[in-house]
């Protein structure tokens, strides 16, 4: 099965900055087509359950860690698209950037913060924290 140009496009930048990453990498079929697209789970060191999740499904980009996950959509120029998730994912690894479920008046919202964005939020209100190195993991 041939990838898509967008999934080949995509994989070399990703393993430009993250060869290691080639190890974890699954070719997927589109249903009804000879097409294909990619995903990669990594599994996270510091918790034997999660996993940093990639994939190029729909002609975008998904990074997903712990209960989060985000969408890079397709742009004319892809550049600031590829950039904008391999920049994601390198502050997943260096912990740049954890994973927050918090309370809030709307409810539970599931977002990356700073970790020193940790020191403004009560902490009655934070339900779990997943950091790539476990350095700020916190579950409830």
């Amino acid at each position: 099965m041939k990838l898509y140009d967008y999934s080949v496009e995509f994989s070399s930048k990703l393993f430009e900055a993250f060869p290691e990453f080639q190890e974890y990498m699954q070719i997927e079929n589109y249903e009804k087509s000879k097409k294909a697209y990619f995903t990669i789970k990594v599994p996270c060191p510091s918790d034997t359950d999660s996993k940093l999740f990639i994939s190029t499904y729909n002609e975008e980009i998904e990074i997903g860690f712990g209960f989060y996950h985000n969408h890079f959509s397709l742009d004319l120029e892809h550049y600031n698209e590829y950039e904008g998730a391999i920049s994601l994912i390198e502050d997943i690894l260096t912990e740049k950037q954890i994973i927050a479920m918090i309370k809030n008046e709307n409810g539970l919202i599931y977002r990356t913060l700073k970790p020193d964005d940790l020191a403004d939020l009560k902490k009655e209100d934070i339900i779990s924290i997943y950091s790539w190195k476990g350095s700020y993991c916190h579950h409830e």
